[in-house]
């Protein structure tokens, strides 16, 4: 995967990703692969491609940036 995959996410993606620090990059490239226990174990591109993904994608962030910040 390359930086480009988090440049073609959804703008309201991109924003909710960038709320929890998550600005792209290698890093970020990497994580947006990861299975993460919250999201049934599904990675976040594997949740967006689901109907409603990117309204769970965004509810995720808000919830992750209620607890960190």
């Amino acid at each position: 995967m390359t930086e480009e995959v988090f440049e073609k996410l959804p703008n309201r993606v991109k924003a909710a990703l960038r709320s929890i620090d998550k600005n792209g990059g290698p890093e970020t490239e990497i994580w947006l692969q990861e299975p993460i226990p919250a999201l049934g174990g599904k990675s976040i591109i594997d949740v967006l491609a689901e109907p409603d993904g990117e309204r769970a994608v965004v509810l995720y962030c808000n919830t992750v940036k209620g607890k960190l910040f």
